[in-house]
Parts: structure tokens; sequence; C-alpha cells
């Protein structure tokens, strides 16, 4: 089983690996009940390991375990398998990291150690053993915090076009890929003609061809390139350099431009990039403006922190192309008790005749809220995790397979989506227009419901709605997971 924690552990998440083995004993039969000789038995067998080994004992009477690592809370995440032997929790971690199981009456803490394994044993009903085991597997660490940089973010909101990450969106335009009606780039703008215009006779360039190859056959990993270029800056002297604060700020546990910066070096120079770079910073800084002030991203965080209070954020960074389209990616990175979460996402170009300017605004500032949410999501994620699955049993209820909901393929990913524009109407109900609050939800509803294919949307949404409408004083959105949970149980139970 795998489970996916957010901040250190990343899009690698935890990895559960159960190898079962069996052994056969041949008992003598003997004058007595054999049930109870073969409990006698297990319990001697166990007790003489536990007498050898001198393991740590965690004692339970239940079938599951909660357990933390740093920050991360992971509530009844671990089944109790003594069939397996050993039950192994992989972790991957960069630095010495806090590791604790706990029960209901219990708990066992580890200081783990990158390349350490450490054994314990749990203890059922006093009579059920398993031998468990924390395996720490060593990874880059991705971000690195000092105490100054943490005061100079801390709870700051930045919106950014960062010079390096430009460069790579710009190397995407030109490959045969971003040329293709792939949803890489946006070409119906004056800025992808200014681009092609200053760029387009490098496109026999050798870094273009290597970093059409990395995604030619998988376009998602191009989002992986693009992260991970936030990891670079240009110098005074016009030299790609390394941030100091960060290794990695992809989803995966390597940096995955880094092998090809000097060929990006290269074709910078060649093409005078920064000079185009700084030809355009003023057009650059009003799209910024436009997320900053009219947008007001710093109140839709503000909003969303009040909602869900138990988030784990310190800084958010709005990180955006011109030239981005369609793909939106959202990440975040951890280290020194300090959170920094990122959303890469496009620019709102899309525009409707039908809406006030105020009601346009709102409607384009979507781009940015529904990638926002993510991380207000997942701190609620793994409180509610065994609830929501035992909620959503068959996804054909909630999803047209044939739609972009196909990619919402489990009962998390799926109530999180549901959630995840749900907030859209919730937030419309504070912001929008007397007189268009209507025509927005059910633009937004249409949206989910028929482009998506969120088969249910429309009733959740009146139902959310509903409830936060009349929630009680003082209650946030996170203190309505329980209605939203059951209304989920007893929707699918309904319609079978």
């Amino acid at each position: 089983m795998s489970i996916t924690a957010p901040g250190d552990f990343g899009k690698a998440g935890l990895l559960r690996n159960r190898c079962h083995s069996y052994k056969k004993n041949n008992l003598k039969r003997i004058k007595m009940d054999i049930k109870s000789t073969l409990t006698i038995l297990i319990l001697i067998i166990f007790s003489n390991i536990y007498a050898q080994t001198n393991l740590p004992v965690l004692k339970t009477n239940k079938s599951q375990l909660s357990f933390r690592i740093g920050n991360e809370y992971h509530k009844d995440a671990w089944t109790i398998m003594p069939h397996v032997n050993p039950d192994i929790l992989e972790i991957p971690i960069s630095k010495k990291t806090t590791v604790v199981f706990i029960s209901e009456e219990d708990s066992l803490e580890f200081i783990v150690k990158p390349e350490n394994i450490y054994n314990f044993t749990v203890i059922k009903n006093d009579t059920i053993f398993a031998n468990t085991q924390i395996k720490a597997i060593k990874t880059i660490q991705k971000a690195i915090f000092s105490e100054s940089y943490k005061k100079k973010h801390d709870k700051k909101t930045f919106v950014e076009v960062p010079d390096v990450y430009e460069l790579v969106n710009v190397l995407f335009a030109l490959t045969p890929s971003g040329k293709k009606n792939t949803g890489i780039v946006k070409k119906d703008i004056p800025y992808y003609k200014s681009v092609i215009q200053h760029f387009d006779k490098y496109k026999n360039e050798k870094v273009v061809s290597v970093i059409d190859s990395l995604f030619a056959q998988n376009l998602i990993y191009h989002c992986e390139l693009k992260l991970d270029a936030y990891s670079f800056y240009f110098n005074r002297k016009g030299k790609i350099r390394k941030k100091k604060e960060y290794n990695v700020t992809s989803r995966v546990s390597e940096n995955t431009l880094l092998p090809y910066i000097s060929l990006i070096q290269d074709f910078a120079d060649k093409t005078d990039f920064l000079n185009f770079f700084e030809k355009h910073e003023a057009f650059y800084q009003s799209q910024i403006n436009f997320y900053s002030d009219s947008i007001n991203v710093k109140e839709m965080n503000r909003w969303l922190f009040d909602n869900f209070p138990n988030a784990n954020c310190n800084s958010i960074k709005i990180v955006f192309s011109p030239l981005s389209y369609r793909w939106q990616n959202a990440n975040s990175l951890y280290d020194n008790n300090f959170t920094e979460v990122f959303a890469f996402v496009n620019f709102p170009y899309s525009h409707s005749d039908n809406l006030s300017q105020q009601a346009n605004i709102l409607r384009r500032g979507n781009f940015i809220f529904t990638e926002l949410n993510h991380n207000f999501l997942n701190s609620q994620r793994h409180i509610y995790l065994d609830e929501i699955n035992n909620a959503i049993t068959d996804l054909s209820k909630w999803l047209d397979t044939s739609k972009p909901a196909k990619n919402y393929g489990n009962p998390i990913s799926c109530f999180d989506e549901y959630m995840n524009w749900g907030l859209v109407s919730l937030w419309y109900i504070e912001n929008a227009p007397k007189n268009e609050l209507e025509k927005l939800i059910v633009e937004n509803d249409d949206y989910m419901t028929n482009q998506r294919g969120f088969i249910k949307f429309k009733e959740f949404d009146s139902f959310l709605i509903d409830i936060y409408l009349n929630k009680k004083k003082g209650e946030t959105i996170s203190d309505l997971y329980p209605k939203l949970i059951s209304w989920f149980n007893d929707t699918e139970k309904a319609s079978h």
C-alpha cells in the first residue's frame, strides 16, 4: 500500500512493502484443546524472541495504529499484519527525522537517520505479536531554509515570473511537442508571437531537441522540468546558478533540469535571452500586479487559512509564465520547521462578455484559487483518510471516465477535486456581486458536471453551499468535513 504525504516526503510518498512468509508447524496431538495449545505455544515463541532481542514494544487492542513522521500525522494509517515478517514502513528522508507510532494506550518514538533500520514489536490484545520495521531511505534535501530566510518569508505571499523559469518555457515553445496542440504553450497571445520572432531561428539548437526528447513520450514530465527551473537564477554576469535555498523544486527526488544547465546556458548566450527578458519586464510586472492587486491572492490565502486552521504553511509562492497553458501544478517544501507552498500556474487571459468587470476578475482568479486550495485540502486528507475511502467505493457513480474526471481515479483525489471546485462556489458567495452570484455558481456547476465529468457535482455543490451558509458561529469548513463525508456515503448508497 502506498501512502502519499506532503512536505519532505513529496510525490514519492510512503511505501509499505509486505513480504509474506509462513512456517508450518507439526504439533503432536495432546489431550487438551488444540486452540488453547496453539495460543500458548505462540506466546512462548514470541516471548522468547522478545526476550532475546529486547526489541521495543508497542501495545494496542486495535488493528490500526497512527504514526507521525516529523510534523505529518497519519491517523489510523498503519494496519497491523502479524503474518508479514517484518512489516516494513519505508520513509524517504534527507536528514534525521522523528518517527512516532501511536496506539490508543501507548507510543514509541524513534529518531530516524537516513539509511538506517529500526525494529520493534507490536503486541495486540496481549496475544498477537507483529514484527515491525522502519526503514529510512536517504533522499536529497530539497530545501534549506535558514533563520534569516524564514524571517523574511514567514506569513507572506509572493508572485513571480522568474528568469530561468521563463527561459525554460521559451524552450518549450520551440520544441516540436510545444508547437503541437498539447496544451503546454499559450499561442494566441501577442507575447507568443514576440517569442517566436526572437527565438525561432534557434529552434535547431541541441538543447531544444534534448528538452523535447525528455517529455515527448510523457507530456507530464515537462511539469517537473519547469518546476525545477525555479531552483536556478541568472547572476549579475548572466550565468545560471542554483539558488542556495533549493536543491530540488519539482515533485521528484532529483533535480530534473540540472544535467542540462550547460546546454541551457549556451542557448541563453547565443539568443541574448536576458536582453529579451529585460525588454519585457514591464509586461511581466503588469501580469504580476493583476495577480497581486486585482485578484488579491493575499485575501484568498487569508480566507483559506481561516477555514483550514490546521494547514501546514508558512509562505506561499505563486510562479507563472505568460506562455504557460492548461498545465498547472502545486508543490510544497519543508525544512527547519518551515513550509513553503508553491502554485505553478498560468495567467488567466479568459474574459466573459456576459459578466461585469468585478465578476470577470473573480472568475479569472479560479486559475490560482484552485491551486492554492490543494495545500489546505491536504491538511484534512490524512485526518479523514479511512472515512473518505469508505464513503466512496464506486467511482462510476462520481466520475465520467470519458472526460477529464477520469484522472481522479481514487476516492481521495475524487473527493478533493469535488471539494476544490466546491470552494470556488463558496468564494463566489463571499465576493461576487449579488446580482451575478447565481450565474457564476451555475457556470461552475456546468463546468464541473458537463465539461469535466464530475457527475454529481451540482448536487454536491448545493449541499456544500447549504451547510456553509447555515454553519454555526465559529465553525470552519474543516469542521464541516464529517457532514460532507456522510453526504457522499448516503448519496452513493442511495444510487445503488
